[in-house]
């Protein structure tokens, strides 16, 4: 889905019963170095979730206008409702700062990951 922004929440999707038992094991008391306890967890996610349940997708930016420029306008499908949605963020320039339809506004990334 190339152009989309995407955020996953919910239950993981996995690829056996197996998986299941083992992420049951990952949530218990564990006595590791948290370098260890990390890599235990990375291993999991890699070799037995295949998704998620529930899911955001969000377009890019709509074009702006001169009426439109401090406003930024997306569409976003939500999986667990199975709808398009139009949303919007401005920013306000008060001490919330942003007002926007879907309680939150898009982070602008500079080279890097998008934050939700």
């Amino acid at each position: 889905m190339h152009g989309y922004l995407y955020s996953a929440s919910g239950d993981w999707v996995y690829k056996s019963d197996a998986c299941v038992a083992r992420e049951k094991h990952l949530h218990g008391w564990i006595m590791k170095e948290v370098k260890e306890y990390q890599k235990e967890i990375d291993d999991f996610k890699q070799e037995c979730v295949t998704g998620y349940r529930d899911f955001q997708l969000q377009s890019p930016d709509f074009p702006r206008d001169a009426q439109t420029q401090d406003v930024e306008r997306w569409a976003y499908f939500d999986s667990q409702t199975k709808r398009w949605s139009l949303g919007w963020c401005a920013k306000t320039g008060k001490k919330t700062g942003e007002i926007s339809t879907n309680g939150m506004c898009r982070w602008r990334p500079r080279g890097g990951s998008i934050r939700w």
